[in-house]
């Protein structure tokens, strides 16, 4: 696995005080096709008091269940969306409340496709500072954009865009990094990526599809710990 995270500033605030290091720890997806959950591990132990962050997608007609995982975190939803006969996504957050292995669980209503995106992350709370929502019908060019500006300099931000229609390769927007891809044979792709935040502005993403689809768009920006 690669971990190209994209580090916060640590060391000295303005004030002369410590800023913790904002970065990616690991990353990790999984997708399974006419099934109502799918088990995704990390690759390696977590640690006690980073976040854990969860992006999943399914098609429109199911509901998605709050994610659970080996060590009995409890996640709380960040954002979702939906656009009627194509895809529904969600995130989530929580806190690792011990070091160790873990595994999430992503679940739907109904059997159908699942993807299932997690994120570990150093340096942040699990406290939601700003989000946003994009439905994008037949294009290739994808964006979504938070609907405030963050407030702190120090944060951390994931983005993640689905579709439900076609099994498509998406590349990144040049100023993030971490990207994670799903894709079934099922015809249905999951995307995500990652970048610290260094100015407190509204936070945007884009990708590139290989072709035009319908997409549900997510972003959501995390306040750093030392705010």
């Amino acid at each position: 696995m690669r971990f190209d995270a994209l580090a916060g500033d640590g060391g000295r605030d303005g004030d002369g005080s410590t800023v913790p290091l904002v970065q990616t720890v690991q990353h990790t997806s999984g997708a399974v096709p006419s099934s109502r959950s799918v088990a995704v591990p990390f690759a390696s132990r977590v640690t006690a008091g980073n976040v854990l962050l969860v992006a999943v997608s399914a098609y429109e007609a199911t509901t998605i269940s709050t994610p659970i995982d080996s060590q009995g975190n409890v996640y709380t939803l960040a954002v979702t969306a939906s656009s009627p006969g194509n895809a529904i996504a969600s995130i989530y957050a929580t806190t690792a409340a011990q070091t160790g292995p873990d595994a999430v669980t992503c679940s739907i209503g109904i059997p159908d496709n699942i993807h299932c995106h997690l994120y570990e992350v150093s340096g942040v709370t699990a406290t939601l500072d700003a989000s946003g929502t994009q439905i994008q019908n037949a294009t290739a060019n994808l964006s979504v954009a938070t609907t405030a500006s963050t407030t702190t300099p120090h944060g951390y931000v994931l983005a993640y865009f689905a579709t439900n229609n076609t099994r498509l390769t998406l590349a990144a927007d040049p100023r993030y990094g971490d990207a994670e891809l799903t894709s079934s044979p099922s015809a249905d792709t999951g995307f995500s990526e990652a970048k610290v935040v260094e100015v407190a502005e509204a936070q945007v993403a884009i990708a590139t599809a290989s072709s035009p689809d319908d997409f549900v768009n997510l972003i959501v920006a995390f306040k750093g710990a030392g705010n």
